[in-house]
């Protein structure tokens, strides 16, 4: 596997990564969490939206 630290902007659909850590706020970062998206889970850009969410 390579392991190297991308921003997951920078991945494209249907790419996997697992998250290596948050930056945000800790209003930011409990979001996140509370959507399954916190370090060391994988996740799979399934589709990019310019200047909206990504969808995992």
């Amino acid at each position: 596997k390579i392991s190297m630290e991308i921003p997951l902007i920078q991945l494209g659909p249907g790419k996997k990564a697992t998250i290596t850590r948050v930056e945000g706020g800790r209003g930011f970062q409990i979001n996140l969490g509370t959507r399954g998206i916190r370090k060391g889970k994988e996740v799979e850009v399934v589709t990019m939206h310019p200047m909206q969410e990504i969808d995992f």
